[in-house]
């Protein structure tokens, strides 16, 4: 009887055991653990041009999300092809969680030829398909990064490593 106790105490502690290590192998990587508010380029003229943005983007910066999305939306509709205006409406859209938004976004800045943030969108973009489980275009994404040796070099062979991507 005492033998057969020791047994379901041994399986117990086995599974437990085999549970911890598939939770330590499987840890999602999450967009808030590398998201930081990406800065506001000063030197970006774009992004002070009227009163309107000048309150969208200090809206951004104060983490006032909803409204930098609501003021943005606005000023874009006015300047169609203001690139800077349309990367800090997508990192609005990041921080209200509204992922797959901010992915269409930054999906269609990218591949611009003449866009100033391609860096950091590449880097959030990569982010955002692991958040959404696309894995093999974050490693696109990553991967492209990685061997550009650009700024966000660094961040993205971490997270490749613990992605298993």
């Amino acid at each position: 009887m005492k033998l057969v106790g020791n047994w379901k105490i041994i399986i117990g502690l086995s599974v437990i055991v085999m549970i911890g290590v598939y939770f330590l192998m499987n840890k999602d990587v999450s967009v808030e653990d590398y998201f930081e508010m990406y800065p506001v380029h000063k030197n970006d003229s774009s992004l002070f041009a009227n009163e309107e943005i000048i309150s969208a983007i200090t809206a951004y910066e104060n983490g006032d999300f909803q409204k930098g999305l609501r003021l943005l939306e606005q000023e874009i509709v006015k300047e169609p092809k203001n690139r800077s205006l349309q990367f800090y409406y997508a990192m609005c859209q990041i921080g209200l969680k509204n992922y797959e938004f901010a992915i269409v976004d930054l999906e269609m800045m990218i591949n611009l030829h003449d866009f100033n943030y391609s860096e950091p969108a590449k880097w959030y973009l990569g982010l955002l398909y692991l958040k959404e489980n696309r894995k093999s275009d974050a490693k696109r994404i990553l991967l492209d990064i990685k061997n550009k040796n650009a700024r966000y070099a660094q961040k993205a062979v971490e997270v490749l490593k613990k992605c298993n991507c």
